[in-house]
């Protein structure tokens, strides 16, 4: 068959790196000096510089010494002088010579032995004295753990007792992510933490986390993810929350991308696999499983179309309710058995349970498994009907999402009036009931819950301002809801100490700006009423989120 095309016998260099067939030019013959019509088409300089790979099979000595190497590079082992001079012998264009490789950057005799390769890990003493480790745990047990339960409190206190940091490189690695979090929370106790241990190396909060960060990359073995545990997905979620707690997002979201993954291949998502655990891991993994969930609907919360975590397979519908935390306080949850919480001191796993639910109303857990009605849609310009639902949701028509967000809205209204007194809106009564430091565990729940509730009912009615299918009236409606919002948390922020409010780290000083933020959108006119009330409100934000700031900026 005639043609005019004329392959070329040597690709030009631009058509070898393109990985396209290099075809000569019909005006002149197809040399190493010629230019191919791609080249020419494109107005590109064409070579042909790139050295030939030599074709055709390599000679069996080679493949069987390449395969040596490799078999010898996986038991971290290194070549002795005669391999070395026998692979040298046998270089080739793919492979260089052993002197531009592994024998240029380490010798047989810095080569360590394989028994002693993970003899120099870190320890506490590289990190900090005890007293200053005591410090970091009392801090975390007394005001950081109401929000971030990921230990079992009597069982950490005996490891801690028994020094398990000392033998355990997964606790040790989980106890340092646990000082990180405590350091980034609480600013204004590192100077302190400084001159209760003159040597502790870092000089700031940032430091202090990326140190710990980098002596955890240090502790990871080859077969890290091979082996997950509970540790493991601790040390790289509190990690995450302590870069969070910093402002540092993109750091945050890449510990949150290994703790899920952990997550998952433990199956905290699965029911089922809590069968052959004793009721402390369950109840750990339990709550490992929201503290992940929950942290993630934190990252995307204002994406309307993310509207589901079952949309992710993160777990069965039929796990949901299951997978609740029991409502009593660790000191009553044996391995062996539950004892009952005590009536008049209500357990702080309610107001975790309360928060999940705040959560839930934000990002629906579930898929609503409701049949919808008949619907008639056109698919490719094919008409058909429709009834119930698919798991996709790509050939139902969905159902309008103000009514969907109006669900929510209800759902989130009813959460507080189920709260126990001590985490009630109304608290400060009961709170002299108890101890200063339960006291203020009750307190900091209290912040915590209240402020996200208020933060998703502005989220979700920003979400129904927005949308084109509400009438003008409802959506003037729905700004007063909104500044009715406003001024319910600003009254609670004003209530709060600074030192509960501070102990939240700069997460909730994010939720409250965004609060605030929604209200410089205002419709009103100048000089109304209604213009006056948001202004007020929008100054009050500043004024608190000025202070709680200047908090963040210590250290």
């Amino acid at each position: 068959m005639h043609s005019s095309r004329k392959n070329a016998r040597q690709a030009c260099d631009a058509c070898r790196q393109r990985r396209i067939k290099c075809e000569a030019s019909d005006e002149q013959k197809p040399s190493p000096h010629s230019i191919c019509k791609r080249c020419l088409g494109a107005a590109l300089r064409c070579t042909f510089n790139m050295p030939v790979k030599r074709r055709g099979p390599p000679a069996k000595r080679f493949v069987h010494l390449r395969f040596r190497l490799a078999d010898q590079d996986q038991r971290q082992t290194f070549f002795g002088e005669s391999d070395r001079n026998e692979i040298e012998s046998y270089a080739t264009p793919d492979m260089p010579q052993a002197s531009e490789g592994i024998f240029q950057t380490m010798s047989p005799k810095d080569a360590a032995p394989t028994g002693s390769l993970w003899q120099d890990r870190p320890n506490i003493d590289q990190f900090c004295s005890e007293a200053l480790l005591d410090a970091f745990t009392q801090a975390y047990m007394s005001m950081v753990y109401p929000n971030i339960p990921v230990v079992h409190l009597p069982t950490f206190e005996a490891d801690l007792r028994a020094k398990r940091y000392r033998t355990d490189q997964d606790f040790f690695g989980f106890l340092i992510s646990i000082c990180a979090a405590v350091v980034a929370l609480l600013p204004d106790r590192f100077a302190s933490y400084k001159k209760l241990d003159p040597n502790f190396a870092p000089s700031s909060r940032l430091e202090t986390v990326e140190y710990v960060q980098s002596l955890l990359n240090q502790l990871k073995q080859p077969n890290h993810y091979d082996r997950p545990n509970f540790e493991k997905w601790g040390s790289a979620l509190l990690l995450g929350w302590a870069f969070g707690y910093l402002g540092l997002r993109k750091r945050l979201f890449f510990c949150l991308s290994e703790a899920r993954a952990f997550m998952t291949d433990m199956k905290f998502h699965r029911i089922r696999s809590y069968v052959r655990l004793n009721n402390i891991e369950t109840q750990l993994r339990k709550k490992a499983f929201w503290l992940t969930a929950m942290t993630h609907i934190h990252l995307r919360p204002e994406n309307v179309t993310w509207d589901s975590l079952s949309d992710r397979f993160l777990f069965n519908d039929t796990d949901t309710f299951e997978l609740l935390p029991i409502n009593v306080d660790d000191e009553y949850i044996k391995a062996d058995k539950i004892l009952g919480q005590p009536s008049e001191q209500p357990a702080l796993a309610m107001g975790f349970n309360a928060l999940i639910r705040v959560n839930s109303c934000l990002v629906l857990m579930k898929k609503d498994l409701s049949p919808p009605p008949f619907q008639t849609t056109n698919l490719e310009e094919l008409p058909r009907d429709f009834f119930g639902s698919c798991d996709c949701g790509k050939y139902v028509v969905p159902t309008p999402l103000s009514q969907s967000l109006q669900a929510r809205l209800e759902n989130l209204d009813k959460i507080p009036a189920e709260l126990p007194p001590p985490m009630s809106i109304d608290a400060q009564e009961h709170q002299s009931a108890f101890p200063p430091w339960k006291a203020f565990q009750y307190e900091s729940m209290r912040a915590n819950i209240h402020v996200t509730h208020r933060w998703v009912q502005s989220l979700l009615i920003e979400r129904m301002i927005a949308l084109s299918e509400v009438a003008f009236a409802d959506r003037m409606q729905l700004w007063r809801l909104q500044s009715d919002v406003s001024e319910k948390l600003l009254g609670l922020l004003q209530a709060l100490p600074q030192s509960v409010l501070a102990s939240h780290g700069l997460l909730l000083s994010f939720k409250i700006r965004q609060v605030a933020a929604v209200l410089l959108d205002h419709p009103y006119d100048a000089g109304t009423a209604d213009a006056e009330r948001a202004s007020q409100s929008i100054r009050a934000f500043a004024k608190i989120l000025g202070q709680l700031d200047e908090k963040y900026a210590q250290n």
